[in-house]
């Protein structure tokens, strides 16, 4: 298992994985976030100074926009999938299930550059996180929106109810930019045009998102063709006599994913967008639970 000493470089940690006791106990297979570990993926504070431990960020909202894979470590004798929450993947089970990470029987390999294994989709990335600066509809009601006493509210000119209206001005009958600013930071629309636009933002931007809880986040580590851990098929060395099985299913293995994580705190205090060193990106590892 693989975890950073900072957000910017990373620590390698083997876990172990006894194939009788991960068939007893699926949950020897997989690896939580401890509670010990939030200050990782949080961030620095913006008037952090050298030395500062403080970390910051609800973790309970984010998006993951990108992950990586920096090491591979395994000596179990059979294929295995990795499965993090919230990540879909091309690797595929002879069941039809999906992994973003499929690790080979005996496999040592340390890559000198980073090996993409999850992109979103990228409408998610650029639009949802890059222009629409809000995540829920709440955001964009409580942010500086001042309703007014004859039938309009002023919104602010960066909130993403411009956006809408700007996307959309065919059908609304007017260019939001042509409106005058009112003190040099309001637009002046009509309250209906704003509770349409905050409908569309909340139908079709947040309710899509996909938001992932890194205070719960999971992975998990499977065999590759479906069966039970301590199953022999297809596991030639445990099919020549019941005494090379038994030592391998007591055998001790070990499994080690050096897991490098971009993502984007959905949290109104923190900054939104910016690189993974400095949003909290950090390198994670899946293996067994307690390593």
């Amino acid at each position: 298992m693989a975890l950073p000493r900072t957000p910017c470089s990373s620590l390698t940690r083997c876990a172990c994985l006894l194939l009788q006791e991960a068939a007893q106990n699926p949950e020897v297979t997989k690896w939580r976030v401890d509670s010990s570990f939030f200050s990782i993926f949080q961030r620095r504070p913006h008037d952090s100074q050298p030395g500062d431990t403080r970390r910051e960020g609800d973790l309970s909202k984010v998006i993951i926009v990108a992950a990586s894979v920096t090491e591979v470590r395994s000596d179990v004798q059979t294929s295995i999938l990795v499965r993090p929450d919230n990540m879909r993947g091309n690797a595929y089970t002879q069941s039809g299930g999906r992994a973003p990470l499929w690790i080979t029987p005996n496999t040592q390999r340390i890559f000198e550059e980073p090996v993409k294994i999850f992109v979103p989709d990228q409408s998610v990335k650029n639009l949802t996180v890059k222009n629409f600066s809000a995540t829920s509809r709440a955001d964009v009601e409580d942010a500086n929106i001042v309703l007014g006493k004859t039938g309009f509210t002023y919104v602010p000119i960066d909130s993403p109810i411009v956006l809408v209206l700007e996307h959309n001005h065919e059908n609304v009958g007017f260019f939001i930019y042509d409106m005058p600013v009112v003190d040099g930071q309001y637009y002046k629309l009509d309250n209906d045009v704003v509770a349409s636009c905050c409908d569309t933002l909340d139908r079709r931007v947040f309710q899509t998102l996909p938001f992932c809880n890194l205070s719960k986040w999971t992975i998990s580590l499977a065999r590759a063709d479906g069966l039970c851990w301590d199953d022999p098929t297809n596991i030639a060395c445990m099919a020549e006599n019941d005494e090379i099985a038994t030592y391998f299913l007591e055998k001790k293995n070990y499994v080690a994913i050096g897991l490098y994580l971009t993502y984007v705190i959905c949290d109104k205090n923190v900054s939104k967008t910016g690189s993974a060193q400095a949003d909290g990106g950090a390198a994670g590892a899946p293996a067994a639970a307690g390593a």
